[in-house]
């Protein structure tokens, strides 16, 4: 019968050594992991939750919030990154790199497609935003090679690794600020909203 076959199967693969998986049995070690990976699932949902509107918010507001936040993500992205290199016994010069960064990103922007992607409640903020623009905005490639020879001009006075000091206080600041700006400016573009989220 059915039966007999199932139980003498069973003994067979017992006398073989083999496991017998049983639908029912529950793991002990895959449930501990599970019961572990719980409160960081959790902690990563929640943080979503809150940082979704932080983001979203002043992308759709433009100008002004766009500027901040997009300045907000590139210091904290530099030091960041400054951070994990400083770990693996780097030295990057950071009062450097990091106003180097955020000039990168916001290097090459028209002050006037900024006051267009603008929405209406951005009110009396979008003139004075254009006029920083205008101030601050300069060609990325003119960013690039000042920021290059003035991390230069620093690291011949670096006694210990200066080669290296120069490549990592160079590489944060363009990944970061020329990557960054360029995700940021799509916002004023027409349907930039769209593009940025997507």
């Amino acid at each position: 019968t059915s039966v007999s076959w199932i139980e003498h199967s069973t003994s067979t693969a017992s006398a073989n050594g083999a496991s017998v998986a049983y639908p029912n049995h529950k793991d002990p070690a895959r449930e501990r992991l599970l019961r572990q990976a719980s409160p960081f699932l959790q902690t990563r949902i929640i943080a979503a939750l809150i940082a979704i509107p932080i983001v979203v918010i002043p992308i759709y507001l433009g100008g002004i919030w766009g500027l901040l936040l997009g300045v907000g993500v590139t210091i904290l992205g530099t030091q960041e990154l400054y951070n994990m290199f400083l770990v693996n016994s780097y030295h990057p010069a950071r009062a450097i790199g990091v106003p180097w960064a955020v000039l990168l990103f916001l290097s090459g922007w028209d002050p006037e497609q900024v006051q267009r992607s603008s929405i209406p409640i951005t009110g009396w903020l979008t003139e004075p935003t254009t006029l920083l623009l205008r101030w601050i905005s300069f060609p990325t490639d003119s960013i690039l090679v000042v920021g290059f020879l003035v991390t230069l001009t620093y690291c011949l006075f670096v006694h210990e690794r200066p080669v290296e000091t120069w490549l990592v206080t160079s590489l944060v600041p363009i990944y970061i600020g020329v990557m960054l700006g360029q995700i940021v400016s799509l916002r004023f573009l027409d349907n930039g909203y769209a593009y940025v989220l997507f």
